[in-house]
Formats: C-alpha cells, sequence, structure tokens
C-alpha cells in the first residue's frame, strides 16, 4: 500500500504579507525636498491598495536615495527591511536577500539605528529559503522563530517566517522538521493581531499532512527492511493527530468555505476546507488497507453542514499510465453549487489527493456524474470521493 505521492498544496496566508516598518517624518513640505520621504509615501500608498509591484519599485527608489544621502545610516536599514518584505510578499525571495542581508548587517553593525535585530532575522532567513541558500536559512529561523515566540509584536512576522519554513520543508519532505515549524506557527498565531482563523487553519492543515506524510514515509521504510531485521514502526499516534489536525481545519473554515461570493470560482477557504476534507479520505483509505493499529471506522467527514450526497460516478475516471503504480489511495473532493431552484449550476473538483492526476482525471467526467441532494436550499455543498486500487 502505498501513501499518496504528491507535493502538498500550499496555501499562502496573506493576513500579515507585507506590513512595513513605519517611519516618522515631517510635513508634507518636508516630502517635497526629500526624496527618500516623497518615495516612501508612495510606497505606502502602494501597499494600502495592495499594488505590490508599484510597493516594490517605490521601496526600491527610497532605499537608492537613502544610501545616497546617508550611506549606511539614517533609515536606510529600515528602508532596506521594507524593500526585502515587499519582495518576499511577491514571491520574490533570491531578489529580496540583498537588502535583507543589508538590513542585517547594519543591526548587527549599530543596534541603535532603528533596525529590530529579531526582524532583521526572520526578514533575512526567510530570503535564504531558496535552493541556494535554503539550509542557512533553516538554521537562522529556527531560533528566530523561537525569540519571537517570547514577543508579542513579533508574533505576526514569527508566523509568517514558520510558514513559510513549514512550507518549505514539506515541499522538500523533511517531514519532522516541518511539523515543529507548523507547531510554532500555530502557537505564533493566537499572539497575533487581526483576523487569525485562515492562519490557524493553514497551519493545522499543513501539520496534519506533514505528520500523515511522515507516518507513511516511515511505513514504507519499514516496509523495505530484510525481514530478520524489521523494525516496526508505531505510528499510530502520528495518524491519530493528523487526523485531529484536518478536523481542526474543518471546523475552523466550515462557515467560509460554505459561503459563496460572486461568480463560480473556488475561495482560498473553499480550497482549504476541501483540502482538509481530501487529506482526512485518503489518510482513511490509506489506514484501512495497512497493518496498522490505527483503524478509524469511518472517514472522518464534517457534519456542521450536513448535506447528504448521492453520487453515481460514470463514467469513470481515466487514469494515466503510471497513476496506478505510483499510488494506491486517493481522495477528492468536489465542490457543488446549486441556485434557488435547487438545481445544480456548478461542480468542480475543490481538492485531490494525489492532485498530480486525480485532479485532471475527475474534472474530465465530472460533470456527467449524476447527483442527488438532501439539502435543499443550502447553496454550497461538498461531497468527497475515496478511490482505492487493488492489484
Amino acid at each position: 500500500m502505498h501513501a499518496p505521492k504528491q507535493k502538498p498544496a500550499i496555501f499562502r496566508m496573506r493576513m500579515f504579507a507585507a506590513a512595513a516598518v513605519a517611519l516618522a517624518w515631517a510635513s508634507p513640505a518636508f516630502a517635497q525636498d526629500n526624496p527618500v520621504v516623497a518615495h516612501y509615501r508612495v510606497y505606502r500608498a502602494a501597499l494600502e491598495r495592495n499594488d505590490l509591484a508599484a510597493a516594490e519599485t517605490a521601496a526600491d527608489a527610497a532605499l537608492q536615495a537613502s544610501v545616497v544621502r546617508d550611506g549606511q545610516g539614517g533609515r536606510t536599514g529600515i528602508l532596506a527591511i521594507n524593500l526585502a518584505k515587499v519582495r518576499l510578499s511577491r514571491g520574490k525571495a533570491a531578489e529580496a536577500y540583498a537588502p535583507a542581508l543589508q538590513a542585517f548587517n547594519i543591526s548587527a553593525a549599530d543596534p541603535g539605528v532603528g533596525v529590530d535585530a529579531l526582524l532583521a532575522r526572520l526578514v533575512l532567513g526567510r530570503s535564504e529559503l531558496t535552493d541556494a541558500r535554503w539550509r542557512e536559512g533553516r538554521d537562522r529561523l529556527r531560533p528566530a522563530i523561537e525569540a519571537a515566540e517570547a514577543r508579542p509584536d513579533m508574533a505576526a512576522e514569527g508566523y509568517t517566517a514558520a510558514a513559510e519554513l513549514g512550507r518549505w520543508l514539506n515541499a522538500h519532505e523533511a517531514y519532522q522538521e516541518a511539523i515543529t515549524a507548523w507547531t510554532a506557527a500555530g502557537r505564533l498565531v493566537e499572539s497575533a493581531e487581526g483576523d487569525k482563523v485562515y492562519a490557524l487553519a493553514e497551519a493545522r492543515l499543513n501539520e496534519g499532512v506533514a505528520r500523515f506524510l511522515r507516518a507513511t514515509a516511515a511505513r514504507n521504510h519499514e516496509r523495505r527492511r530484510p525481514n530478520d531485521t524489521r523494525i516496526f514502526f508505531d505510528m499510530s499516534g502520528e495518524f491519530e493527530i493528523a487526523r485531529a489536525r484536518f478536523a481542526e481545519t474543518q471546523t475552523l473554515l466550515r462557515e467560509a468555505a460554505h459561503t459563496q461570493g460572486e461568480g463560480l470560482g473556488l475561495s482560498l477557504s473553499q480550497q482549504m476546507y476541501a483540502a482538509a476534507r481530501a487529506w482526512s479520505g485518503a489518510l482513511w483509505a490509506y489506514a484501512e488497507g495497512e497493518e496498522s493499529r490505527f483503524r478509524p471506522d469511518e472517514p472522518l467527514e464534517d457534519t456542521g453542514y450536513a448535506c447528504a450526497v448521492s453520487l453515481d460516478p460514470t463514467p469513470r475516471p481515466d487514469f494515466p499510465p503510471g497513476a496506478l503504480s505510483a499510488t494506491s489511495v486517493g481522495a477528492v473532493v468536489l465542490r457543488v453549487l446549486t441556485n434557488e431552484r435547487d438545481e445544480v449550476v456548478d461542480i468542480r473538483v475543490a481538492a485531490a489527493v494525489p492532485s498530480r492526476w486525480f485532479k485532471e482525471a475527475v474534472e474530465r467526467v465530472a460533470s456527467q456524474w449524476r447527483l442527488t441532494r438532501t439539502c435543499p436550499g443550502q447553496n454550497v455543498s461538498f461531497t468527497s470521493i475515496r478511490f482505492y486500487f487493488r492489484s
């Protein structure tokens, strides 16, 4: 029995994305003769309208003007932090490295320049999460994240760093380290300001994924050992915790996932909610086929918005060659939208494990499936399908 082999879906938390390190300057008239202030204000205005490309351009201009005027003194360190953070928010970690390192060096050389040393460590560590520098980033972030837990004013920054480290480690199959990062993220978000629901759900879902994949990797390692030296890995506890994390994610996002906005598209909450259900289904299918002490009676489904759905999945999905040999279990979650007459107006794959093959294969035939719902008046519902491949 093989575990679902896929890279965990990445859900980026936006709540703390590109907050600026604030600077205090004099009146608007002062800015007319001060290019640093003028560029900085353009940067802040761009952030407020969520135009990250314009914010990056203005932040870079402010930093360069400060270097010309003040060298590595004045506000240069803070402006370097701002440029690094906005580049990180745009997914440009490699380009964020130079200003992040500049701010870090300034803070180390002169703690009195106004650059928070812990913030500089967190931002630099995030910028190092690239193929070239990820080990340095990991080693820098682990103690910095721990330090952020003791500083409520750094909770949001610490969460962002822990989440980015957790995503990197999950994607690179370093699951034990990823679990540590995601559990820290969960603790940090509870101390942060703002809407914490989506952030906490992200931490719980990804911790669950890391625990599930770590447990299945251990079981597969055990299976490959010679019979006379076999050591039993009792990973039941990991499976149980993973199952609980998927359940918590569903509870956190249940209300938002069952609220449909404009159009037919999937919201981030719906995608993450569905991912939690898909991973829960895959976990259950895997455990059922294993000689494991973990034996859930039923897959863990969300009952908060109970909606019995009868589904006839005909025609069957046509999986490409290689799919059956790479995995023996899988799960797909469909989101169903109905109109005021309770007619199905949209049915689409909201999440799939493993997504590499399942999503496209199911999408090709899902519109032909016959579906009956027993929840009139409910506009949004989800249904899960679990797959078993038998040799």
